[in-house]
């Protein structure tokens, strides 16, 4: 039996700006340190939000740099930027600021960015994310790559919407890549425009990972009264030997209230679930109202780390990364919360 580490409660700090929203952790370890990219909030009215938005005059350098941002309607002024990290024991976090910002994509004014997926590739970094279109509000999922995982050319479309009647036709989200055997594997969250709030878990496949084949629906809903009766998606997949393990996030009657679902396959395309994995923490915790968006990397064959998004007020609440180990016990995935960092 492996012995969970301490972990932390906080994995990334919210700085001078105690309000900031943080969001959509992903980890890799390379070369010995682990680096992370996340989201960070960030509004756009420094008279209503002066706790979470920039002063006046650093507004408006944000604006002359990413025009798009005035574009945005007065009852939606925030933005989400791609950040990214380092820790030499995916403990203690040292946050490097902001590598990509909103603006227009493949001709697509996008405003918000958020979500992403990265993949080690051929001696660079690849990343998958979502991107919500300012005009329309749609989301959308975008690719971009980077010779050091800083600096990263201008993204371009991905993953478009599916045709109407299709279970993506109204959303496409929340990417997550897996490069399998030579051949790249996404599950995706899709919403069609039916019952947009239904979202599922979708499958697709590419050979470069720009142009995809979709391959339908991963993950279904659940029964009623289930943790994942009315949403499924943000999902992380592992292959472990012969098997692959899949952490989702389930939604249930509660809106926007998440728990981690996980799942497991014979050949990452057929899934039997397996229940509920990450639960709501306890009253006053970090996560006491959502745990999602999980991702984890891995340590050896039966200790991973999982770091994941945690809403401990709602969805106007204040979301941090917080982090849990995952160890396997004869072949089943226990995840174990874990304590706060020092300093956090």
């Amino acid at each position: 039996m492996v012995e969970p580490a301490v972990g932390a409660g906080h994995a990334i700090s919210t700085g001078e700006k105690p309000k900031t929203l943080l969001l959509s952790p992903f980890v890799i370890k390379d070369d010995g340190i682990y680096k992370m990219w996340y989201a960070r909030s960030l509004m756009l009215d420094p008279v209503e939000y002066p706790d979470r938005s920039p002063s006046p005059e650093e507004l408006e350098k944000l604006l002359q740099r990413v025009p798009v941002l005035r574009e945005v309607p007065e009852d939606q002024q925030w933005t989400w930027f791609i950040h990214h990290a380092t820790s030499p024991d995916g403990l203690n976090w040292t946050d490097h600021g902001t590598v990509l910002e909103p603006g227009v994509f493949s001709g697509l004014k996008i405003h918000q960015i958020f979500l992403p997926s990265v993949l080690k590739d051929d001696g660079g970094y690849r990343m998958w994310f979502g991107g919500r279109e300012v005009d329309t509000h749609t989301y959308r999922i975008f690719h971009t790559t980077s010779s050091n995982g800083i600096e990263w050319e201008t993204p371009v479309l991905a993953v478009d919407l599916g045709p109407p009647g299709s279970p993506d036709d109204t959303q496409v989200s929340t990417p997550y890549v897996l490069k399998d055997d030579g051949i790249y594997k996404l599950w995706y969250s899709g919403f069609r425009r039916e019952d947009r709030e239904v979202g599922r878990l979708l499958y697709a496949e590419s050979e470069d990972g720009i142009e995809w084949e979709k391959k339908g629906v991963a993950i279904d809903l659940g029964p009623p009264g289930a943790h994942d009766s009315k949403r499924a998606g943000g999902a992380c997949v592992i292959r472990r030997g012969g098997e692959y393990w899949m952490w989702y996030g389930g939604t249930g009657e509660a809106r926007y209230q998440v728990r981690g679902m996980a799942a497991s396959s014979d050949d990452g395309v057929n899934w039997r679930k397996r229940g509920l994995a990450l639960d709501l923490g306890s009253e006053g915790s970090q996560d006491e109202f959502s745990a999602f968006n999980a991702r984890v990397v891995r340590e050896s064959d039966d200790l991973y780390r999982m770091y994941y998004s945690a809403d401990g007020k709602g969805a106007k609440g204040i979301r941090k990364i917080c982090y849990a180990e995952v160890i396997f016990e004869e072949g089943i995935p226990r995840v174990i919360k874990g304590g706060l960092t020092p300093g956090q």
